[in-house]
C-alpha cells in the first residue's frame, strides 16, 4: 500500500473511532453535565476560581436575563455597544440568537459563551478579569460590565467539562466543543 492510500485508510479508522464524540447521546450527556454544575461568577473576588479545575476541558458562560423579561435583543444591543470598549472580544452571533429565541422566553440562564482550554481556570479567569485593552482574545466580561449598566445588572455563570487528555489528543476538545457549539447554540462567539 502506498503512503497516500495508507493515510486514507488511517483516516477512515479515526473518523469512526471519533464518531461517538459528535453522537447526540455524547453530546446530550455533556450538556447535561453542563446545566447542572453552574457557578455563579462573583466579579469582587477570585475565590470562586478555585472550583475550577486546572486541567483539559470545555467551559460554557451563561447569563440570566430576567431582569430584562429574557429579551435577548437587549442583550444584543448592550453586547454591541459596550464591545467598542476593547480589542479583541467576541462578537455577539445573531445566527445562533435566532435559533435561541424561543428557548429565551422560558429558561433562566442562556448559553452565553463556549469554549475550550488546556488550563480551565486560567481561561475563565482571563474571560472575566482582563482589562479592555489587553491583547488577549476574550469576554472581558469584568470591563464590559463596569462600562455598562444594563451587563451590569445581568448575573452570569460558568459551568465546565474537564477531560483526561494530554497535549497530544487536544485536537478531541475542538470536535466535542464543536458538536456542543452546534447544539447549545451560545450567543456570543465567531464560530457558527
Amino acid at each position: 500500500m502506498n503512503y497516500f492510500d495508507k493515510a486514507k485508510a488511517i483516516e477512515i479508522k479515526s473518523i469512526k473511532s471519533i464518531s461517538p464524540l459528535r453522537g447526540d447521546s455524547y453530546v446530550n450527556q455533556c450538556i447535561n453535565n453542563l446545566s447542572e454544575k453552574l457557578i455563579k461568577i462573583d466579579f469582587s473576588t477570585e475565590d470562586w476560581l478555585e472550583n475550577i479545575p486546572k486541567s483539559y476541558g470545555i467551559y460554557l458562560f451563561w447569563v440570566n436575563l430576567q431582569a430584562w423579561n429574557n429579551d435577548v435583543d437587549v442583550l444584543k444591543n448592550e453586547w454591541i455597544a459596550a464591545k467598542k470598549l476593547g480589542k479583541f472580544v467576541p462578537r455577539f452571533n445573531q445566527e445562533r440568537s435566532k435559533r435561541i429565541g424561543l428557548r429565551a422566553k422560558s429558561d433562566a440562564c442562556l448559553p452565553f459563551y463556549l469554549g475550550k482550554a488546556e488550563k480551565l481556570a486560567d481561561r475563565v479567569k482571563q474571560h472575566v478579569f482582563l482589562k479592555p485593552e489587553s491583547g488577549t482574545y476574550a469576554l472581558k466580561l469584568g470591563a464590559m460590565r463596569k462600562y455598562n449598566k444594563k451587563i451590569y445588572e445581568m448575573d452570569f455563570y460558568i459551568s465546565h467539562l474537564e477531560f483526561p487528555f494530554s497535549k497530544k489528543s487536544t485536537f478531541l476538545l475542538e470536535i466535542i466543543e464543536a458538536a456542543l457549539r452546534e447544539k447549545i447554540n451560545p450567543v456570543i462567539g465567531r464560530q457558527k
